[in-house]
């Protein structure tokens, strides 16, 4: 029950963030009103309002007087399988509240009123319950989805004896909307079927859950991707109005909705213990410390429905703030604490505010936890799919070098660098940018009109331009990253945290950075298992090239060290030099 009620206090504040955030209400009334209950004959529906179509085969028939139509309000369908008393109701309900508080509600009004009712199993849209009524013993399943853009949801309901569940769901099948399944889930039940005392419950192991492809409009295993709105592709998702895409692993997420539109495009994706928003807007004008301070204080309020009574930032490991600001973008995971239903709870919100063009648009990652013990967990789950985050439009093909392609075309050592008292100069004619370095620290493995490489023994060190990527450092960071995952012998790629636990990455889309351990088979690296890669890209010229940047210090205990001397070095790099 804890988990319903976590999900729930997240859902009630969440519309409130996305109502702040310029997402804009939706609107009662919007539905076009038809005459008639909708029944085209024995056995055919037609939703008046909302268009869909519903046909059915025995032993189901209509309940005349239970099905109408409600002009701006709703379209309701009830069958009954007289056989066993069962009771199937398809309903479209026009509703500013989204399809998770809509099923909320339901699941509300059946603890309001029933006897010894239990929340057998929920996701954010559906719900298995079991209750006692003056008949008996019975059992409920509801999946609410969002129709005609989010302007209304639509409530599949199933209602019957305990004992009849299985008997029931099996004769669903005969029930299709749409020309597909009525169900979109399948909830399996433990004990016997038709005609046994037990109740139906859910059981986790040994069972195949399954969610619809709408791609094809039938059911698959479990799990993938479950929404049908524009920008999902797959496992990925591509922004059509802000440029940039994400992709996840469908073993962990499932995409629990999309909303695109002119000024914000979204994307929810849900695991078992949290869920995590990407949308970009422009309501912020860029400024991701004024996104970061109006969301945070929008949920300190919390909604008529959960009072948050108070709220912290949460600790890391070492006992530091999960807190920063400094380096072009600004989170923060505050702790709350809130009472809702008459009882407390406790849950983590982790806020993210990048920026996507300067002064105009920008990007929140928003993450819902609804245990703080699992926010360590659930913080490497969110932040592999960030690590994927990039801007739209920019190749994953790079002529940046890589660790198994370092050295740019090699040219004589004196035909590109020159020397200046303490230091050697390198200049690209090519792409108008020149460096320098030490050349007591640094001896130079190779150079050409594209950049020059650099290595010092414990670590080397790369930096050379490409017509690439749109000019945007954050896709070029992305682009390096892809390369250093193709490498034949790399096994692992992960974002290396610093000292307060948070990953070691940040900047624009002028110029970004971050750094990643990489596990690799013997030999890939010069003999080593185990290395520090650190990536960094720069615009070249705006729109058209970049200046990329990678380190390998091979001893990772000596990062520090190592990455103060290449400081060094990227400290003298000057455009049009």
């Amino acid at each position: 029950m804890r988990r319903c009620s976590t999900h729930a206090v997240a859902a009630q504040i969440v519309v409130a963030l996305m109502m702040f955030m310029a997402i804009a209400p939706l609107q009662a009334g919007t539905a076009v009103a038809q005459s008639g209950d909708g029944l085209t004959g024995d056995r055919s529906y037609e939703s008046p309002q909302f268009g869909y179509e519903v046909i059915w085969d025995d032993p189901w028939s209509a309940d005349e007087r239970a099905t109408r139509t409600r002009t701006d309000r709703e379209d309701r369908l009830v069958l009954v399988d007289d056989d066993n008393g069962a009771e199937l109701m398809v309903r479209g309900l026009v509703t500013t509240d989204s399809a998770r508080d809509v099923l909320d509600s339901v699941i509300a009004d059946r603890q309001d009123s029933e006897e010894d009712i239990a929340v057998e199993d929920q996701t954010r849209r559906s719900a298995l319950l079991s209750y006692t009524t003056s008949d008996g013993d019975v059992v409920e399943y509801v999946e609410v989805s969002s129709i005609d853009t989010d302007q209304s949801v639509l409530i599949i309901d199933l209602v019957t004896p305990a004992g009849d569940f299985t008997y029931a769901m099996d004769a669903v099948a005969s029930v299709e909307l749409d020309g597909d399944s009525v169900f979109r889930d399948e909830p399996t039940v433990s004990g016997s079927t038709n005609g046994s005392d037990s109740t139906a419950t859910p059981t986790d192991e040994g069972t195949v859950r399954r969610r619809p492809d709408f791609s094809t409009g039938t059911a698959t295993e479990a799990p993938t991707t479950t929404a049908d709105q524009e920008g999902v592709d797959g496992n990925t998702f591509t922004s059509p109005n802000f440029d940039f895409s994400i992709s996840w692993d469908e073993d962990v997420w499932t995409v629990e909705e999309t909303s695109i539109d002119q000024t914000n495009d979204q994307i929810s994706l849900d695991s078992s213990d949290s869920y995590i928003v990407f949308q970009a807007g422009n309501s912020f004008g860029g400024d991701v410390d004024a996104c970061l301070s109006a969301i945070t204080d929008t949920l300190a309020e919390g909604t008529d429905e959960v009072e948050i009574t108070d709220f912290e930032v949460l600790d890391d490991e070492n006992g530091d703030p999960i807190e920063d600001s400094s380096r072009g973008s600004a989170y923060v995971a505050n702790l709350y604490t809130a009472t809702y239903q008459g009882s407390e709870e406790q849950f983590v919100y982790y806020v993210e505010c990048r920026p996507l063009v300067e002064g105009e648009s920008e990007l929140v990652i928003f993450q819902f936890v609804a245990n703080a013990v699992d926010y360590t967990d659930q913080a490497d789950a969110r932040d592999e799919v960030i690590q994927s985050l990039t801007r739209a439009g920019g190749s994953n093909t790079s002529r940046t070098p890589t660790p198994d392609d370092n050295e740019p075309t090699a040219t004589p050592k004196n035909d590109t660098g020159t020397s200046s008292g303490d230091s050697t100069t390198y200049s690209s004619d090519a792409f108008g940018f020149s460096l320098s370095y030490d050349p007591e620290v640094w001896e130079e493995s190779g150079s050409g009109d594209d950049g020059i490489a650099l290595d010092d023994g414990p670590s080397s060190l790369t930096i050379a331009a490409a017509e690439d990527f749109d000019g945007d450092s954050v896709t070029c960071v992305q682009g390096q990253l892809d390369q250093l995952r193709g490498i034949d012998g790399v096994t692992r790629v992960e974002a290396e945290p610093g000292d307060n636990g948070r990953r070691i990455s940040g900047g624009d889309s002028e110029r970004f950075y971050a750094l990643y351990r990489v596990t690799a088979s013997d030999g890939t690296f010069e003999g080593t298992n185990d290395v520090l890669v650190y990536l960094e890209c720069r615009t070249l010229e705006e729109g058209t090239s970049v200046i990329s940047v990678t380190q390998i210090v091979f001893n990772p205990d000596q990062y520090e060290q190592e990455s103060a001397k290449a400081t060094s070095v990227l400290d003298t790099i000057e455009i049009g030099g």
